[in-house]
């Protein structure tokens, strides 16, 4: 299997570096305008964002809800990006879960091969024994048979010597 390279953390990705300096940025002006901030009317439901920059057009904070409103702008980009990478990593996991799978049901068939290799050897070594015992007993018939053949070829020169002994002797008569 081949790995896969570490998923970058937020700490790593570029565009979380760049929401954490638009954060940064923002703090700092939230910093700056902590007056302004605290005599900002508060937002209620409904209040939508023209609303709410006509009433601090007045005041003279339009800058700050600007940057307010791109902060949190940037922010549900950041959480996309999230959640986007939240299902890649899911989708990765499912992956993995199903190559895990895949690698279970290989090994139970490897271990069913060796299994089989294992009777396969069982069965070698009992042919291997019948042949042995088979040469053992075609040795012993071939033994046997070669001494019949020797006692017969002894048998058959002391028949021969008999029949030179008879014919010396009858040319002798």
């Amino acid at each position: 299997m081949s790995s896969n390279p570490p998923v970058p953390t937020p700490a790593r990705r570029p565009e979380f570096s760049a929401a954490r300096g638009h954060l940064r940025s923002f703090a700092d002006v939230m910093g700056e305008e902590l007056d302004v901030i605290s005599s900002l009317p508060a937002l209620q439901d409904g209040v939508e964002w023209d609303e709410l920059r006509q009433r601090n057009q007045v005041h003279g904070h339009e800058n700050l809800l600007t940057a307010v409103q791109g902060a949190v702008t940037v922010t549900r980009g950041d959480f996309t990006t999230l959640q986007d990478e939240v299902t890649r990593i899911r989708g990765d996991v499912t992956t993995l879960q199903g190559q895990f799978t895949t690698f279970q049901g290989q090994s139970t068939a490897f271990q069913n091969v060796v299994a089989g290799l294992g009777n396969d050897t069982t069965r070698i070594q009992d042919n291997v024994t019948v042949l042995t015992e088979n040469v053992r007993l075609l040795g012993e018939g071939l033994g046997a048979q070669i001494r019949a053949v020797s006692e017969s070829t002894d048998h058959l020169t002391n028949l021969m010597n008999n029949q030179a002994g008879v014919n010396t002797r009858l040319e002798a008569l």
